[in-house]
C-alpha cells in the first residue's frame, strides 16, 4: 500500500509568520546599522564611550550626546592633531563609577573616570540628568569634564589641562595685568551722623575679553546719592592705585538714569 501524505493546512501559515518575523528582525537590524553609520551628534564632534549604557542605561539620549561631545572637546584641548582623535573606543573605568539619585528633586548624579586608550588620555566626567529634561532642579553645569587627580592617572606622559585650569590661569593673568580688579567691587553705603544724609556708591570693574586674546578694562563708578565721584577716586588711591591709569566711567543715578563718562 503506497504511503499517504498528510496535509497540514497550517504549515504554510506558520512558514509565512516565521518569514515575516525574520524579515522584521532583519529590517530592524538594517535600520539600526544605517542609523549607526549615518548618525551625527547634533552638538558636534564626539567620542563615544563604548560601555556607557552598561553603567548608565537610563540616561536620556540628549544627555549622553552632550557627554560624548564634551569628551571630544576635552580631548581636543589636549591633542595637537585633531585628526588623531577617535570617534569611539573610550571606556569607563569600572571602579570609579558613582551613581546617585535625589528622590526629592528627581535629579540623578553620575561620576566616573573615562580612559581613551588611542590617545593615552583619561578624564573625570561628572554629570546631572533627569528623565524630565525640563526639571527645574537641574542647575549649573549639566556636564563637567576635568583632568583627573594624580592618583587616577594611568598614562604617565599625559599632561592634562581643562576648562577650569585654563580659567584659573586666565584670572591669574588678568589680575596681574589689571591689579585693581582683584580689589573690586567696592560698595559704599552709610548715613552721615547728625543729618541722616545717605552716602551710597559702587566702584566696579568691567572687563571685556575678545576672540583674538586681547582684553580691555575700565572702572565704573555708580553714584546713587550724588557728589561722590571724588570720594570714589580717593578710595582707589587709598588702595595704592592711580585712577589716571584706568578708564573711568561715572554714572550718576541720583537725578535719574543718566551716565556721565569722564
Amino acid at each position: 500500500m503506497p504511503p499517504t501524505n498528510t496535509y497540514h493546512p497550517y504549515r504554510r501559515v506558520i512558514f509565512i509568520v516565521i518569514g515575516f518575523i525574520a524579515g522584521v528582525v532583519l529590517l530592524s537590524l538594517l535600520i539600526m546599522l544605517l542609523q549607526r553609520i549615518f548618525y551625527h551628534n547634533p552638538y558636534g564632534n564626539e567620542i563615544r564611550i563604548d560601555n556607557f549604557t552598561t553603567y548608565y542605561d537610563h540616561v536620556p539620549t540628549e544627555r549622553r550626546e552632550v557627554i560624548f561631545y564634551s569628551l571630544y572637546n576635552a580631548a581636543a584641548r589636549n591633542t595637537s592633531d585633531p585628526a588623531t582623535i577617535p570617534d569611539s573606543g573610550a571606556l569607563i573605568r569600572a571602579d570609579t563609577v558613582v551613581s546617585e539619585t535625589n528622590s526629592d528633586t528627581e535629579v540623578n548624579f553620575g561620576s566616573f573616570i573615562v580612559d581613551i586608550a588611542a590617545l593615552k588620555q583619561s578624564y573625570r566626567v561628572q554629570f546631572q540628568w533627569s528623565e524630565d529634561l525640563d526639571n527645574p532642579n537641574l542647575a549649573g553645569d549639566s556636564v563637567l569634564i576635568t583632568c583627573p587627580s594624580q592618583e587616577y592617572m594611568i598614562y604617565p606622559n599625559f599632561s592634562c589641562t581643562d576648562s577650569l585650569i585654563e580659567q584659573d590661569q586666565t584670572v591669574e593673568h588678568l589680575n596681574t595685568e589689571y591689579p585693581l580688579m582683584a580689589h573690586l567691587p567696592i560698595n559704599i553705603d552709610y548715613f552721615i551722623n547728625g543729618n541722616g544724609r545717605q552716602i551710597r556708591y559702587d566702584i566696579e570693574g568691567n572687563l571685556n575679553t575678545y576672540a583674538d586674546g586681547t582684553s580691555s578694562f575700565k572702572v565704573i563708578i555708580t553714584d546713587y546719592t550724588g557728589g561722590n565721584y571724588d570720594a570714589a577716586l580717593e578710595r582707589i588711591r587709598a588702595l595704592g592705585f592711580n585712577p589716571d591709569d584706568y578708564e573711568i566711567e561715572y554714572r550718576d543715578y541720583s537725578q535719574g538714569l543718566n551716565s556721565y563718562p569722564y
